[in-house]
């Protein structure tokens, strides 16, 4: 469940993103979907050491057996608080498998930024390999009004270490800018699940520090 996060605050929060991307408070893109007359909703909040904070909520819904429809809409509490334009996305699951000994699973996820006039779009595979899941995305990011734009990639780890509690790791790659988050996820009861994490922009001039919280409802 996030895409690609957008490497800004108030668009940041809930990534990619969007509300399609792997589990929170991961931005990359899973493989699978979920599933008919299944929902889940998100609600994050970020904050920057730039002073920004922003918080967001996204809802997802499984309309078929290998469809996904989902809008994230994110809001921004400092500076000049205010709605960012909200996403509305489709993912597609090209190729069924549970990541295992069952084939990899394969999605197209397709995101629109309806306030932008940008959208973005990627190829996601995962692979589960005991208690370690690998998700690895490549996709294509539009510029202002859909002309233009820049190859978006992601890669991400996630390690179960203890009942109910996961490991995240990931980097994200969109044009010039690289961001890499470290967190986890805790869950103890059935679909409700937590997170936090910390995100850092790699490279000269794009240090930015972000720290992120979420909670995850399934139903």
């Amino acid at each position: 469940m996030r895409a690609f996060a957008k490497l800004t605050i108030g668009i940041a929060v809930l990534a990619a993103a969007g509300p399609a991307g792997a589990a929170r408070p991961l931005a990359t893109e899973d493989a699978w979907t979920l599933g008919p007359e299944r929902f889940e909703f998100e609600a994050a909040y970020e904050h920057a050491t730039a002073g920004e904070h922003g918080m967001g909520a996204a809802l997802k819904a499984g309309v078929a057996g290998r469809l996904d429809v989902g809008v994230a809409v994110p809001y921004r509490l400092r500076p000049d608080p205010a709605f960012c334009p909200a996403d509305v996305s489709l993912k597609f699951g090209v190729a069924k498998g549970n990541g295992e000994g069952g084939g990899w699973p394969v999605a197209v996820a397709f995101t629109q930024c309806t306030g932008e006039g940008t959208w973005r779009t990627a190829l996601a595979a995962s692979r589960v390999a005991g208690r370690v899941t690998a998700h690895a995305n490549a996709g294509w990011r539009s510029g202002p009004g859909g002309s233009g734009g820049s190859a978006v990639w992601a890669v991400a780890l996630e390690l179960a270490v203890l009942e109910g509690v996961v490991l995240v790791q990931e980097v994200v790659g969109a044009g010039g800018a690289v961001d890499a988050l470290a967190g986890a996820r805790w869950s103890t009861v059935a679909d409700v699940a937590v997170d936090a994490g910390a995100r850092i922009g790699l490279g000269s001039g794009n240090a930015a520090r972000r720290t992120v919280l979420g909670l995850t409802l399934a139903f």
